[in-house]
């Protein structure tokens, strides 16, 4: 079997990579932020407080990508 050999610039690969996983992310966040406010509605304190704690670090996670 022949490999195709493509020229890719690996800079744009980079660059596209990081926007679908940056996008991925942004989708992970607002999933959570449901949870969230599912968890705070029915007063589950404990699983408020870890599902909570764990977005934090997403949204830091999200500033410095």
């Amino acid at each position: 079997m022949k490999k195709l050999h493509h020229s890719i610039d690996p800079i744009q690969f980079i660059r596209d990579l990081n926007f679908i996983e940056y996008k991925k992310l942004e989708i992970f966040i607002k999933r959570q932020e449901k949870v969230v406010a599912i968890y705070k509605r029915q007063n589950k304190i404990e699983q408020y407080n870890v599902v909570n704690e764990s977005l934090e670090q997403f949204y830091i996670l999200k500033e410095k990508f």
